[in-house]
């Protein structure tokens, strides 16, 4: 039932101040997390990206002033590129990759570029696990990669990625 669940939760809240304090108010408990032990874990778990997107399959049906057509069920309304479009689109990929590569502000073309609608609110990256839904050559890049590495990846669902690490890159990294 909803009470014992919240029950459960409390008890866990209860384990894990005793056990590690409340860093809200700055107590230790009886086995306290030291920075090393926070930053380490962190470190081994979670990478900070920044990508271009670049979609290579298909595209989002617009209506007369731009806005994404939406279905019936509230998802957006996709088209398959054509052969040209998709040739100008992998085009595009190799031509970001060079300009990055010979020095280009990677922060200028992600702004310029990218078909990313997340970037505008998560201004500093995104903050990934290994379990986070995306397609695995895109999380196993972003685990591999150094901080400002740049990488291109072609991800499984029409994807095309070019990253390295927040906040200067081109794909992920760590």
């Amino acid at each position: 039932s909803l009470r014992e669940m919240y029950l459960a939760d409390e008890k866990i809240a209860h384990v894990y101040t005793y056990l590690y304090g409340d860093t809200s108010v700055g107590t230790s408990g009886a086995e306290p997390i030291s920075t090393e032990q926070f930053n380490a874990f962190y470190e081994e778990n979670y990478v900070c990206v920044r990508h271009i997107y670049i979609r290579t399959a298909d595209k989002n049906i617009v209506d007369a002033d731009g806005n994404a057509v939406m279905d019936e069920q509230g998802n957006v309304v996709t088209a398959e590129l054509t052969e040209e479009e998709a040739a100008a689109k992998l085009a595009l990929c190799d031509a970001l990759m060079e300009r990055l590569n010979a020095g280009e502000d990677f922060l200028t073309l992600e702004a310029e570029y990218s078909e990313d609608a997340g970037r505008h609110t998560l201004t500093d990256g995104y903050i990934l696990s290994r379990t986070t839904a995306l397609p695995d050559e895109f999380i196993n890049a972003a685990f591999d990669m150094k901080i400002d590495e740049l990488r291109r990846v072609d991800a499984s669902y029409a994807m095309n990625s070019l990253g390295g690490s927040s906040p200067h890159s081109f794909m992920p990294a760590r």
